[in-house]
């Protein structure tokens, strides 16, 4: 929780944080979403940005859904940067 605060949330930073909050298994739309992310993430890439991607998956352990919680999120896919 400690290093996702720092490199996730704190600020000022050189660089962007895009973060897709989903499931593993059994969300058809979270794989869709998922794919998109991916070409979004090879057009940053192509134009030199600094940003960065991430793809956190819940899980039943008390640091992800922590993150989860401190979000408020109750539905997947979710997508937020920082």
């Amino acid at each position: 929780m400690a290093q996702y605060k720092e490199l996730v949330l704190e600020n000022p930073r050189p660089y962007d944080v895009v973060t897709m909050f989903t499931v593993k298994t059994g969300c058809d739309e979270c794989e869709s979403v998922q794919n998109e992310l991916t070409g979004v993430q090879y057009s940053y890439k192509q134009a030199g940005l600094d940003t960065f991607f991430g793809v956190l998956y819940y899980q039943k352990d008390l640091e992800t859904r922590e993150i989860f919680q401190m979000h408020d999120l109750k539905t997947v896919p979710y997508i937020c940067t920082s």
